[in-house]
């Protein structure tokens, strides 16, 4: 994993590239002391048709085991959930990863990767997201976003921590 020097972009946000990235690396730039880190899209199996565990309600007595294919969800953890959830994101569907985290419990609807430009810009202003994490698949160059160089300055310091 390679991280290069932060950059200004022209809305005053800061973002960092990180080339060779994997989820399990990532997660841990996230503030270890904010409450939230939402994964969107999180695809646990990797593409085909696969044999698992699935309820078609949310009520436990619905899981069967069933032939299903494009499995995608939300997920809210905590940062350490993340960290410990890291080698299992490295090895789900293609190891891709678009996480956000936020200092207090996020929109149950707000879907910030149905979103783009500025109307993504300005619901992460109004929800308070203070880091972004967009990986399009393992091993390839991520980009870490912040409103805040301090913040992003902080992320890239527990990057490095790791190496």
């Amino acid at each position: 994993m390679h991280v290069d020097s932060p950059s200004e972009l022209p809305d005053g946000s800061w973002s960092v590239a990180v080339h060779g990235a994997r989820p399990s690396e990532l997660v841990r730039a996230f503030d270890p002391a904010l409450p939230y880190v939402v994964i969107e899209g999180h695809s646990p199996a990797q593409p085909g048709w696969h044999r698992l565990p699935i309820a078609l309600t949310d009520k436990g007595e619905s899981i069967r085991t069933r032939t299903v294919r494009r499995i995608r969800f939300d997920i809210c953890v905590s940062p350490r959930e993340a960290i410990e959830a890291g080698p299992e994101l490295d090895n789900s569907d293609q190891g891709w990863l678009y996480a956000w985290q936020v200092p207090t419990e996020p929109p149950e609807y707000l879907v910030l990767s149905d979103k783009e430009g500025r109307s993504r810009r300005a619901a992460m202003d109004g929800i308070g997201v203070t880091l972004l994490i967009d990986l399009p698949h393992r091993g390839e160059t991520a980009i870490v976003w912040s409103s805040s160089r301090d913040v992003l300055d902080s992320a890239v310091e527990r990057l490095h921590r790791q190496e």
